[in-house]
């Protein structure tokens, strides 16, 4: 049996929050996609927190006190390395983007000879702070999620709300992409169409992907080079990895010509 990595006994300490935290580690060819974007490999410790917790999780979010707040895109953390090393330059060579503190400066994990340690970047001074080591970091999370148990929401009572946004020449594009993850069924036809007052045209349409009803939202103008598709999604935050058909689709739809993008609200109580 392989022994536990320091992320996963420092989760053990949950205890009963652990039903109410929820948790999206990724896969290591997803880690090592995101170190392939930022341009950097993040230090071992960092590693272990992807593939445990995840881009997308609300452990940091669960205690009464948050003073950090983790990307939750690679390229979010391309975005931050790109301004750290345009201002900080070789010192910031190893610096891995993080979060954004309570000031919105960049917090990096650092190698250093005494751990991997959270080192706050202000790219306005352009001073840079060592804190504190990240496991100490992340001890203290995970202590504050364990403390708060009683007030946190289970996950089975959760869902993981996104919504899917495409600039593409036609919904049938879309919609042929939404068939190749799962069933479709056209429920309508365009319906409510209304133009504003700046000239931008709206519809919906209802159809059922699978067993859940959906409406498609089109916007468009005569300014723009195609439409603007818009679709809400949930599935419940209890769904395993293998089975999640919001993975499926967002796996689909990247990998077509679609304009395609993610909002990610994360795990919310399910209304």
């Amino acid at each position: 049996m392989p022994h536990p990595t320091q992320v996963q006994t420092a989760l053990l300490s949950l205890g009963a929050a652990r039903g109410s935290v929820y948790l999206e580690g990724l896969t290591e060819a997803e880690v090592g996609a995101m170190e392939l974007e930022v341009g950097l490999q993040a230090p071992p410790l960092l590693r272990d927190y992807y593939r445990e917790v995840g881009l997308v999780q609300d452990l940091t979010y669960a205690g009464k006190h948050v003073g950090l707040r983790p990307f939750e895109k690679a390229r979010e953390c391309r975005q931050a390395r790109d301004g750290l090393l345009e201002i900080f330059g070789e010192i910031a060579d190893d610096a891995f983007p993080f979060a954004l503190d309570e000031a919105d400066r960049t917090c990096a994990v650092v190698p250093s000879s005494a751990g991997e340690r959270l080192v706050i970047f202000d790219l306005e001074l352009g001073t840079q702070t060592p804190n504190q080591l990240f496991a100490e970091w992340l001890a203290g999370v995970v202590s504050d999620a364990a403390a708060n148990a009683d007030s946190l929401v289970p996950n089975s009572k959760k869902r993981r709300y996104v919504q899917f946004t495409f600039s593409a020449h036609a919904e049938g594009d879309v919609f042929a992409a939404f068939g190749e993850a799962a069933e479709v069924r056209q429920l309508s036809s365009w319906e409510g169409e209304e133009t504003s007052v700046a000239g931008v045209k709206t519809a919906k349409r209802r159809f059922a992907l699978s067993d859940q009803s959906l409406t498609m939202s089109r916007m468009e103008h005569a300014s723009w080079p195609r439409p603007i598709f818009c679709v809400d999604f949930s599935e419940p935050a209890s769904t395993l990895r293998e089975s999640s058909l919001l993975r499926r689709l967002h796996q689909t739809f990247g990998a077509r010509e679609l304009g395609y993008k993610l909002v990610d609200y994360g795990p919310m109580p399910e209304h």
